[in-house]
């Protein structure tokens, strides 16, 4: 039984293998993965006072989360991460 697998290179190129069948398509879009326009939503929400796109409590969720992975590879246990 074949499965399927995609492979997104750098926003650049697709690769698509299902069934045995490798397909390669370059992307003719440009490389945006949203880096300018998410700093864009920020700026705007800082200038109009108002909640911002990201609420703080995800932004320190995701920080606390990779430096408990490093700290976990460093220990080679699970790491707690506490609300």
């Amino acid at each position: 039984m074949w499965g399927k697998v995609a492979v997104l290179k750098d926003y650049r190129s697709l690769e698509l293998i299902a069934n045995g069948a490798r397909k390669v398509h370059q992307l003719r879009f440009n490389q945006d993965k949203g880096h300018l326009n998410s700093w864009k939503s920020f700026l705007s929400a800082l200038q109009a006072d108002s909640i911002p796109p990201i609420p703080y409590s995800h932004i320190v969720g995701v920080t606390a989360a990779a430096f408990a992975s490093v700290k976990s590879l460093e220990e080679s246990q699970p790491i707690r991460i506490l609300d």
